[in-house]
């Protein structure tokens, strides 16, 4: 999503989940496109952004999309709320074992890229990567939870908020996180390896959200993220609360952040930067118009390249 590289500017490849896909907002509202204003002709900002994967997805976007692009020079990631939410989604069925094979690799890229010819898809959209990727995810195991991505007229938000009105309880502990933690720091190894691989600039964002202790009765309406189980697609699940989400996106944010102090890659604490509210996000994380504007002003001013 964007505009076309040409060698005539600096190219950045915008990689995340559905935050940076911005998938309700035009493209000239969408932040890697106001960043690109925001940092001038010199620059050109595009996106392969995709709701609901995680860094498991970041990699192999990098190494096989991105390598396919002509005069790259860099990758921006935005990521955590999709390696977080999925933890947590997964309970006790959490893989903490999860690391990349051939077979593994092979899978991913069956399920997360578009697949060629013209098999017994039937409509167009089951040809898809998305459809793929939530019919088929990428574990063999009876515990995981598929990932219901965000729809084209944000009907699933309305389901996904009452179903997390009628939680059958709310916590304010968070779970261990230290195995997730472990395997999300190793996929940013793995996705900085590949960008030193391919001479390419890598830029690290933490993850904003609305999360704060205290939330007004509206904000919390508008929450739906932060179950366990299926809780996309049923009612009556356990959830986190605000409070407990904002401590354990904290911890994704702060690894994110000793992981570029450690390797020396530019990191922008977006996090920090953004208030937490309706000026900025319409739910959990994803950016409304003027939180898109917010960002990418942020953006720009830390730019690491003045």
């Amino acid at each position: 999503r964007g505009d076309v590289f040409t060698s005539a500017t600096k190219n950045y490849v915008c990689v995340g989940g559905s935050t940076t896909e911005c998938v309700y907002l035009d493209n000239k509202e969408a932040w890697p496109y106001l960043l690109q204003q925001q940092l001038g002709k010199g620059y050109t900002i595009s996106s392969v952004g995709k709701s609901g994967v995680t860094t498991r997805e970041h990699y192999l976007h990098v190494k096989y999309t991105v390598r396919k692009l002509e005069h790259v020079n860099g990758v921006i990631l935005s990521t955590g709320i999709n390696d977080f939410m999925k933890c947590l989604s997964q309970g006790d069925g959490y893989n903490d074992g999860f690391e990349f094979t051939k077979q593994v690799e092979d899978s991913l890229i069956n399920t997360i890229f578009l697949k060629t010819g013209r098999r017994q898809y039937g409509a167009w959209w089951r040809r898809t990567a998305i459809f793929n990727l939530v019919k088929n995810a990428y574990s063999s195991g009876s515990k995981y939870v598929a990932w219901q991505i965000l729809d084209d007229n944000g009907a699933n938000l309305n389901t996904w908020r009452a179903n997390r009105a009628s939680a059958a309880q709310l916590l304010d502990t968070m779970p261990n996180l230290e195995q997730a933690l472990d395997e999300y720091e190793r996929n940013l190894q793995l996705i900085y390896n590949e960008t030193k691989a391919q001479g390419l600039d890598l830029i690290c964002v933490s993850q904003p959200a609305i999360y704060t202790d205290s939330m007004s009765a509206y904000e919390n309406s508008l929450l739906w993220m932060g179950g366990v189980g299926a809780y996309q697609s049923e009612r009556g699940h356990i959830y986190y609360s605000a409070k407990a989400l904002r401590q354990g996106l904290d911890r994704y944010n702060q690894r994110l952040q000793a992981f570029c102090m450690r390797n020396g890659i530019h990191f922008l604490d977006a996090n920090a930067a953004l208030p937490r509210n309706t000026t900025v996000f319409y739910d959990d994380c994803h950016f409304n118009k003027n939180g898109a504007q917010l960002l990418s002003k942020y953006l720009a001013q830390a730019w690491p390249h003045q």
